[in-house]
């Protein structure tokens, strides 16, 4: 009986010790200009970071996004981008 339950928990650690956290994060945004309407059609640059939870924010972690194509919204992946800053 002792075997048949090791088993499947071991098997159950082995799963465990195998999975991996995602690379990146994704991200969907819409662009709107000064008067209020989205940008359609457009090839923008995006920065992206985090910053820390201070009085006076740090920023941590810091990427731009190049030749971003918007049409109606834009997704970007980050993590996976050239990284300008990263404190540790």
């Amino acid at each position: 009986m002792k075997r048949i339950l090791l088993i499947p928990a071991l098997s159950g650690l082995c799963l465990l010790t195998f999975t991996q956290a995602p690379q990146g994060i994704n991200y969907q945004s819409v662009l709107y200009n000064s008067t209020g309407s989205p940008v359609t059609n457009a090839t923008i640059q995006v920065s992206s970071g985090i910053l820390s939870d201070t009085i006076t924010p740090v920023i941590l972690y810091e990427e731009i996004h190049s030749d971003v194509l918007v049409s109606e919204y834009y997704n970007k992946s980050l993590g996976y981008s050239i990284r300008c800053m990263q404190n540790k």
